[in-house]
């Protein structure tokens, strides 16, 4: 994977930020098995730029926000890694809840005060996280939409 030809955004404790560029040019980039939602929540929303960033040789992180049409505050990001960022530590924290994927995997929620909700799973060797930040605290709908919209990648 080279990303020595994308602009540098900042370097700090190790882990080189690039900046924004189009989905296009960084799913062409990302050498790992990257599958994107066929389902999103945010109908009719728009997608950010992808940002990357790059932790250690060839650990990369991919991060694309759907961004709501009507509603400024609410955004879902979707991000994946091709190593474990922060997937166990999630998995031993008791404050999230056990969720069944339809494809066996176990995912872990957590709703927060913010208001937000998140979504943590790992298959493949591929870390999956989708924050969602909205505007109402009506957990478990979001729930229920972020493993709609975790099912629908395939």
């Amino acid at each position: 994977m080279n990303l020595k030809n994308l602009q540098r955004q900042g370097k700090e404790n190790g882990i080189t930020t690039y900046a924004p560029i189009p989905k296009s040019q960084a799913l062409d980039l990302v050498s790992y098995d990257l599958r994107m939602p066929d389902y999103n929540p945010l109908k009719n929303g728009e997608e950010s730029a992808v940002t990357l960033s790059e932790w250690e040789d060839n650990q990369i992180v991919f991060s694309l926000k759907y961004l709501s049409s009507t509603d400024e505050r609410e955004e879902i990001e979707y991000i994946t890694a091709n190593f474990d960022r922060f997937y166990s530590r999630i998995k031993q924290d008791s404050s999230y809840k056990k969720i069944d994927l339809k494809n066996g995997k176990t995912a872990f929620f957590k709703g927060k005060d913010f208001p937000s909700a998140e979504l943590h799973w790992m298959e493949g060797g591929i870390e999956y996280n989708l924050h969602y930040r909205m505007s109402t605290l009506q957990f478990d709908k979001v729930r229920e939409e972020l493993v709609k919209m975790a099912n629908s990648i395939e």
